[in-house]
């Protein structure tokens, strides 16, 4: 799991992990290849020798036992800058669809038929005015008891404005 977070002046992604499934310098491997690897923080000598067989010696030090968690809007970067922001996610869709966006995958498999619905729908009405501006009051807790709530808001949201 990560979370966004900052260390001092530095801004980090906390991973929690479990070295069963990956190991410590799989993790490394991931971050170079990805060029997440600007700030190594270490929580053991062991991690630290590691680090330092896998990237730059200047970039590891030891992790100082403070981390200041980021903004809810830092956990969920790339689902906040998205149309898929409008829809109502569990806290695990939401974290799976902001991984996929990232990597530049498509998040339509974490979707439900209903959820697959409304985003065609959420499609069609940002080409509207009114319901593109409808769309941006909407914000969703991601909590599965506001779940059916957030759905009747968001359909709200895309139904046709009255005529006069």
């Amino acid at each position: 799991m990560t979370n966004a977070a900052w260390i001092g002046q530095h801004e980090v992604v906390e991973v929690t992990y479990r070295p069963t499934v990956v190991s410590f310098e799989q993790l490394l491997q991931h971050a170079v290849q990805h060029s997440c690897d600007q700030q190594i923080f270490t929580s053991s000598s062991e991690q630290a020798r590691i680090a330092r067989t896998i990237v730059a010696a200047d970039k590891v030090q030891p992790f100082p036992g403070q981390v200041r968690p980021g903004k809810n809007t830092d956990q969920l970067y790339y689902l906040s800058r998205s149309p898929y922001r409008w829809l109502p996610l569990t806290a695990l869709q939401a974290r799976r669809i902001n991984s996929d966006l990232f990597f530049r995958k498509d998040p339509q498999r974490w979707l439900s038929p209903r959820q697959k619905h409304l985003w065609q729908r959420i499609e069609l009405g940002r080409k509207n005015e009114s319901v593109a501006a409808r769309l941006e009051k909407l914000s969703h807790s991601r909590s599965v008891a506001t779940l059916a709530a957030d759905v009747r808001a968001l359909e709200e949201a895309l139904a046709p404005m009255p005529k006069d």
